[in-house]
């Protein structure tokens, strides 16, 4: 099977608050990030899916930016995203 992914990533872990217009707010962490998005793992899964926007946080860092995200995969641990930034 080959990795459609074209980025390197890394391992980062990190706390994260994500938020979603309808399914709200969770405190979530990452298990690894690239250039061009995050995987985010969460404790019980939340009913999002491939397609919807979310912001994402970092709760480790004080005043960190406030990042659109774009879900492009879900798995049973988790899912990743690709950030959204306006051109």
């Amino acid at each position: 099977m080959s990795d459609k992914r074209g980025e390197l990533r890394t391992a980062f872990r990190a706390r994260i608050v994500l938020k979603h217009p309808e399914v709200g707010e969770y405190e979530v962490a990452t298990r690894d990030m690239s250039n061009t998005g995050l995987f985010l793992v969460w404790v019980e899964p939340l009913d999002l899916k491939v397609g919807d926007t979310i912001t994402v946080q970092t709760l480790d860092i004080e005043d960190a930016p406030i990042i659109s995200a774009l879900i492009v995969r879900v798995e049973t641990g988790g899912f990743a995203v690709t950030y959204v930034f306006d051109e």
